[in-house]
């Protein structure tokens, strides 16, 4: 019963996906209005609902992202992955309630990075947050799905989403309609998109190494909620050892479907790297 159940869901969920009509976005566009509550350390363990990185972050695009989706904080962390070098990421993370249990609150001038693209605010520290509490969270539907960009308004009145059209085509369309400045914030991992025409930021930067694991574009929710933890393999190159081509087609099968299960629910993106052999080259997983 449970599978069929599933199955029915899949179906309507389909039904509903093809019988889309595009329409103009009506009434005021939403903007949280929000109450600063501080500089925190242990950022990224407050808020873990959710999380969005992009190149163009300000503390007022991470509240109305976060209040948009019906969470009631949201928070700005100014954090320095570290890789193969170190990249600037400004990330957002949102939540219903904040996790003090590993977090202190620190005086605002440790909250004091610049905002890459406006330097006039600030985007919190080096994994410390500013957080900030949104008094007009839109209602939640308790769904945190991916919802494709081209089923959103006023993204699908576009070209881009024709899907008549070829794809060459449809790529063509999409890049003559930014600007100069927006195909330039787009050119990093943590693209910017463009809010003036609908396309939503995206973080190129999940990992699936050996299992899904810690990147910017990846957010793992605190135990002992859904998404907290993948499974995580052996390296490839002990998987390797093996020499038993069905272990490795096994494991890519389980990375593949914990990927898109997290892609699908909004932590991470659909796109997972990896070193190869852990060196300085990347190779899609």
């Amino acid at each position: 019963m449970t599978r069929l159940s599933t199955v029915g869901g899949l179906l309507a969920q389909a039904a509903a996906t093809y019988a889309f009509t595009c329409q103009s976005s009506a009434g005021a566009t939403y903007n949280a209005t929000s109450t600063y509550l501080g500089c925190y350390t242990g950022g990224t363990s407050i808020l873990s609902a959710a999380k969005l990185s992009t190149i163009a972050m300000t503390p007022q695009l991470c509240t109305t992202w976060c209040g948009e989706r019906g969470f009631a904080y949201g928070g700005v962390v100014f954090g320095t992955f570290v890789a193969t070098t170190p990249q600037r990421q400004e990330q957002c993370f949102c939540d219903h309630q904040p996790n003090y249990s590993m977090s202190k609150k620190v005086a605002d001038t440790q909250c004091s990075d610049l905002c890459t693209t406006d330097p006039s605010q600030r985007c919190g520290g080096g994994y410390i947050m500013s957080l900030y509490q949104i008094t007009n969270a839109e209602a939640s539907t308790g769904a945190s799905l991916f919802t494709p960009a081209c089923l959103t308004s006023p993204l699908c009145s576009h070209q881009v989403c024709d899907t008549s059209l070829s794809t060459s085509a449809r790529i063509a369309s999409l890049i003559s309609e930014l600007t100069e400045e927006e195909k330039i914030l787009n050119l990093v991992d943590a693209a910017a998109g463009s809010s003036r025409i609908g396309l939503p930021p995206y973080e190129w930067w999940s990992e699936a190494t050996h299992g899904v694991g810690s990147a910017p574009g990846v957010q793992f929710t605190n135990m002992p909620n859904n998404f907290s933890y993948a499974t995580s393999f052996p390296a490839p190159i002990l998987s390797s050892a093996a020499f038993d081509d069905d272990l490795i087609f096994q494991i890519g099968e389980v990375v593949g479907r914990e990927g898109r299960a997290f892609g699908n629910n909004g932590f991470a993106g659909f796109d997972y790297w990896v070193r190869n052999a852990f060196s300085s080259n990347a190779a899609d997983y």
